[in-house]
């Protein structure tokens, strides 16, 4: 960029503050599903992949469109990633926290 650039052509396109906090609230969205699908597979009495597939369907068509509604349907104006942003990133620690729901409710339902 040289000198004639206007500063706003030069200024970041997201706010790095508000970045972090839309990451920490998706993050926190994500573990919150995470755990009410888990409350209901273990509940089902759901096993094996069955489990996983109510995960994934969980999180498509339930996480999802919840967090982009919060987005106004405008994934790019609030993450850099933008709609992967909101359906893949932090999905990893949403499956362990779902996985450890599933089982403590299975175990709680099904074996005592």
């Amino acid at each position: 960029m040289d000198a004639d650039t206007p500063a706003a052509a030069r200024a970041p396109k997201h706010s790095a503050l508000a970045l972090a906090r839309n990451a920490t609230v998706t993050y926190q969205q994500r573990v919150l599903s995470a755990i009410i699908a888990g409350c209901v597979a273990g509940t089902l009495g759901l096993q094996s992949w069955r489990g996983f597939v109510l995960y994934v369907v969980w999180m498509l068509c339930v996480h999802s469109p919840v967090v982009l509604a919060h987005c106004g349907f405008s994934a790019e104006r609030f993450f850099t990633t933008g709609l992967r942003g909101v359906l893949v990133d932090n999905i990893l620690s949403g499956a362990l926290t779902f996985v450890l729901i599933w089982s403590l409710v299975y175990n709680i339902v099904y074996v005592y």
